[in-house]
């Protein structure tokens, strides 16, 4: 499994995850000239900017060390293009002006003999 079909997978089982979770997924994608958001999503009144990392690993083995962890990859200079990247939408994007935001990161760990795992950084801004 290469890179993209990894990162393919990761966005579509967060799409799923945050749509079981009752948000209201908006944009996939978007591009704001050399920077991307993955999920830009809504629940209630807040405005969720949505970060995927994901990992391939052959086997579930949480005993052994398992390399990089999704979340590793999000490094600072990631995390800044992220913050600098929901500003532009919200300038681009006055309608949402009024709502909270959120920038949320969701890290998966993808399998060839388990089911993924999801670990959820709700606010990047605290807790990564």
């Amino acid at each position: 499994m290469n890179h993209i079909s990894v990162g393919k997978i990761g966005e579509q089982l967060t799409k799923d995850y945050l749509a079981k979770k009752h948000y209201k997924i908006l944009f996939c994608n978007y591009h704001l000239n050399h920077l991307e958001l993955d999920i830009v999503a809504k629940k209630q009144n807040i405005l969720y900017f949505v970060e995927v990392k994901s990992r391939h690993y052959q086997k579930y083995n949480f005993e052994k060390n398992l390399n990089i962890l999704p979340e590793e990859e999000f490094s600072c200079a990631k995390k800044q293009k992220f913050i600098k990247a929901s500003e532009l939408f919200l300038i681009k994007n006055y309608q949402f002006r009024n709502l909270q935001t959120q920038l949320m990161l969701i890290a998966i760990y993808l399998f060839d003999d388990h089911e993924p795992i999801y670990k959820i950084y709700e606010n990047v801004l605290e807790n990564i």
